[in-house]
């Protein structure tokens, strides 16, 4: 009878949750916004509207005067950011140091994993992991010396 219960109230809860707050992944859009927190304010997201138009309008001059203004903006508001951040964290080195490297690398390397590479001893692609490093490693250890066959031979004086 208890589980039966639980099981009910569960379904509901689950059915409301799915509804009002679904796991949807953020849009590319919303994902660029996401990683630039120091672009906020509307007046910045409808003057980078206005840029995109001028430049599919095609007027040039107007452009990159807009273009000019905007890049100015965005780094006095990055610039903003960052002395807010650091000043909030002045005393909190967990949270300084992530800001340092955010600061200095900007953007974080989305690397996938290697699935199949050609072997060049027999011109296979093979895609068994075990074979992978081997063949990454007689690819490198060869380089030089496929390299030198390449140069032409210099003449002697």
């Amino acid at each position: 009878m208890l589980t039966i219960f639980f099981s009910r109230v569960f379904n509901k809860l689950n059915k409301l949750v799915n509804k009002h707050a679904s796991l949807v992944p953020p849009s590319k859009r919303k994902a660029k916004h996401v990683s630039k927190p120091w672009i906020t304010s509307r007046e910045l997201f409808k003057t980078i509207r206005v840029k995109n138009a001028l430049f599919v309008s095609g007027d040039v001059d107007k452009y990159k005067l807009y273009r000019k203004k905007l890049v100015t903006l965005i780094k006095h508001g990055k610039k903003l950011y960052y002395y807010a951040y650091f000043n909030d964290n002045l005393r909190n080195i967990q949270n300084t140091w992530p800001g340092i490297n955010e600061l200095i690398n900007g953007k974080t390397k989305n690397s996938k994993p290697l699935v199949a590479l050609k072997n060049p001893g027999s011109d296979k692609i093979s895609c068994n992991p075990s074979e992978l490093p081997n063949i990454i490693n007689s690819y490198n250890s060869s380089a030089g010396k496929n390299l030198a066959c390449k140069v032409p031979q210099s003449k002697p004086f």
